[in-house]
Protein backbone atom coordinates (compact mmCIF):
# COMPACT_ATOMS: atom_id res chain seq x y z
CA UNK A 1 0.00 0.00 0.00
CA UNK A 2 0.98 3.35 -0.84
CA UNK A 3 1.94 6.24 1.76
CA UNK A 4 -0.50 8.74 -0.47
CA UNK A 5 -2.97 6.05 -0.43
CA UNK A 6 -2.61 5.69 3.73
CA UNK A 7 -2.86 9.34 4.15
CA UNK A 8 -5.87 9.56 1.78
CA UNK A 9 -7.75 6.79 4.31
CA UNK A 10 -6.77 8.74 7.69
CA UNK A 11 -7.83 12.52 8.08
CA UNK A 12 -5.72 12.50 11.24
CA UNK A 13 -2.58 11.64 9.37
CA UNK A 14 -3.58 13.74 6.20
CA UNK A 15 -4.22 16.91 8.83
CA UNK A 16 -0.58 16.41 10.84
CA UNK A 17 0.55 15.93 7.00
CA UNK A 18 -0.85 18.84 5.67
CA UNK A 19 0.14 20.97 8.60
CA UNK A 20 4.37 19.90 9.13
CA UNK A 21 6.67 21.32 5.49
CA UNK A 22 9.23 18.74 6.72
CA UNK A 23 7.28 16.02 6.76
CA UNK A 24 5.37 16.99 3.86
CA UNK A 25 8.68 16.98 1.81
CA UNK A 26 9.42 13.43 3.40
CA UNK A 27 6.58 11.98 1.81
CA UNK A 28 6.79 14.70 -1.58
CA UNK A 29 10.26 12.88 -1.91
CA UNK A 30 8.43 9.20 -1.32
CA UNK A 31 5.94 9.52 -3.85
CA UNK A 32 8.93 10.09 -6.63
CA UNK A 33 10.14 6.90 -5.69
CA UNK A 34 6.14 5.17 -5.58
CA UNK A 35 5.65 6.73 -9.29
CA UNK A 36 6.56 2.81 -10.43
CA UNK A 37 3.64 0.39 -10.20
CA UNK A 38 4.19 -2.88 -9.07
CA UNK A 39 7.13 -3.83 -9.60
CA UNK A 40 9.88 -0.97 -9.20
CA UNK A 41 12.16 -0.62 -12.30
CA UNK A 42 14.08 2.60 -12.44
CA UNK A 43 18.13 3.56 -12.98
CA UNK A 44 19.85 4.28 -9.97
CA UNK A 45 19.78 7.85 -10.63
CA UNK A 46 15.88 7.87 -10.68
CA UNK A 47 15.93 6.15 -6.87
CA UNK A 48 19.06 8.65 -5.84
CA UNK A 49 17.49 11.83 -6.34
CA UNK A 50 14.36 11.34 -4.40
CA UNK A 51 16.38 9.47 -1.96
CA UNK A 52 18.44 12.58 -1.46
CA UNK A 53 15.58 14.70 -1.20
CA UNK A 54 14.13 12.41 1.73
CA UNK A 55 17.34 12.58 3.88
CA UNK A 56 17.18 16.46 3.29
CA UNK A 57 13.46 16.68 4.38
CA UNK A 58 14.32 14.55 6.77
CA UNK A 59 17.14 16.16 8.38
CA UNK A 60 14.90 19.36 9.06
CA UNK A 61 13.05 17.35 11.28
CA UNK A 62 16.16 17.99 13.68
CA UNK A 63 15.93 21.62 13.34
CA UNK A 64 12.69 22.03 15.17
CA UNK A 65 12.24 19.08 17.68
CA UNK A 66 9.87 20.80 19.83
CA UNK A 67 7.46 21.00 17.12
CA UNK A 68 6.67 17.46 16.86
CA UNK A 69 5.71 15.19 19.36
CA UNK A 70 8.52 12.40 19.25
CA UNK A 71 11.96 13.11 20.24
CA UNK A 72 15.23 13.25 17.48
CA UNK A 73 16.43 9.58 18.94
CA UNK A 74 12.69 8.04 18.14
CA UNK A 75 12.56 9.88 14.78
CA UNK A 76 16.19 8.42 14.19
CA UNK A 77 15.15 5.28 14.88
CA UNK A 78 11.66 5.76 12.99
CA UNK A 79 13.41 6.72 9.92
CA UNK A 80 16.72 4.19 10.41
CA UNK A 81 14.28 1.25 8.86
CA UNK A 82 13.53 3.83 6.28
CA UNK A 83 17.49 4.31 4.93
CA UNK A 84 17.87 1.17 5.40
CA UNK A 85 15.86 0.03 2.82
CA UNK A 86 16.74 3.27 0.17
CA UNK A 87 19.81 1.93 1.28
CA UNK A 88 19.31 -1.59 -0.74
CA UNK A 89 18.15 0.37 -3.32
CA UNK A 90 21.46 1.54 -4.51
CA UNK A 91 22.88 -1.78 -4.72
CA UNK A 92 20.44 -2.56 -7.72
CA UNK A 93 22.04 -2.02 -11.07
CA UNK A 94 19.14 -0.97 -13.30
CA UNK A 95 16.07 -2.23 -11.24
CA UNK A 96 14.86 -3.41 -8.26
CA UNK A 97 13.52 -6.79 -7.28
CA UNK A 98 10.23 -7.11 -5.75
CA UNK A 99 11.34 -8.83 -2.24
CA UNK A 100 13.27 -5.45 -1.50
CA UNK A 101 10.30 -3.05 -3.22
CA UNK A 102 7.97 -4.59 -0.56
CA UNK A 103 10.65 -4.30 2.23
CA UNK A 104 10.59 -0.68 1.05
CA UNK A 105 6.66 -0.70 1.23
CA UNK A 106 6.88 -2.20 4.38
CA UNK A 107 8.86 0.00 6.50
CA UNK A 108 7.06 3.02 5.51
CA UNK A 109 4.17 1.50 6.37
CA UNK A 110 5.48 0.78 10.13
CA UNK A 111 6.87 4.40 9.77
CA UNK A 112 3.28 5.60 9.56
CA UNK A 113 1.80 3.33 11.33
CA UNK A 114 3.96 3.13 14.95
CA UNK A 115 4.16 6.85 14.73
CA UNK A 116 0.50 8.59 14.86
CA UNK A 117 1.68 10.87 17.16
CA UNK A 118 3.76 13.03 13.93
Amino acid sequence: MKVTDLLMKSPKYHLHFKNNNALSEIFMALSEIYKAPDRIYMTQDKVYKPSVELYKASSKLYEAPDKINMTCSKIDKALSKVYEALSGMYKAPDEIDEALAMKFYQSIYLFIKNHKQI
